[in-house]
């Protein structure tokens, strides 16, 4: 779920928004917790295709291992 709703709902509050954050929380079965995320300051559109866009200011990260991972 995104945002405690289903993806379609969790989509359409980021659609047309500008700059996104993620932040994700990961509990695995081993109540092992992992918390990363990812950044873009593209704008993400409602396009019902697979088309991507370049955005050298985007990252990966882990708040679990305080590591940033660029996108090369």
């Amino acid at each position: 779920d995104i945002d405690g709703s289903n993806s379609r709902d969790g989509h359409k509050k980021i659609c047309n928004k500008g700059k996104t954050l993620h932040l994700i929380k990961s509990i695995t079965k081993n109540n092992i917790v992992r918390i990363f995320g990812g950044y873009t300051s593209q704008n993400i559109e409602d396009k019902n295709d697979d088309s991507c866009k370049s955005d050298e200011n985007a990252f990966l990260f882990s708040l679990t291992d305080k590591r940033i991972f660029p996108i090369l």
